[in-house]
């Protein structure tokens, strides 16, 4: 395989959670990890985030949170599936992803 390319299992799996089979909760995480990518790659001056912050827990906060299940109350514990990004002078640009930690 040439570096660059994807294999056919990669394919397969990327296009099962990305296809319409996809949970729908996964698209907004998926969103937000594209999102993360490209403004830290691309941007000028370039934008940053704390990837240490996924998978931790924290009290919900919509000032900095966004729910993906939306049934989160204020200050409950969640789960954060995709940091929060900020700009090179440490303004919000996109909230960070979290679930309820008592989703399951």
């Amino acid at each position: 395989m040439q570096p660059g390319h994807a294999s056919p299992a990669t394919i397969a799996l990327w296009s099962g959670f990305c296809g319409e089979s996809a949970p729908a909760s996964l698209t907004p995480v998926l969103t937000s990890l594209l999102q993360l990518y490209i403004f830290t790659r691309v941007s000028d001056p370039p934008m940053h985030f704390n990837a240490d912050e996924v998978a931790t827990t924290l009290p919900f906060s919509a000032e900095v949170s966004t729910a993906i299940d939306d049934k989160i109350k204020p200050g409950k514990p969640c789960i954060v599936l995709c940091p929060a990004l900020y700009s090179a002078d440490g303004l919000l640009k996109a909230k960070a992803k979290v679930l309820a930690l008592d989703y399951l």
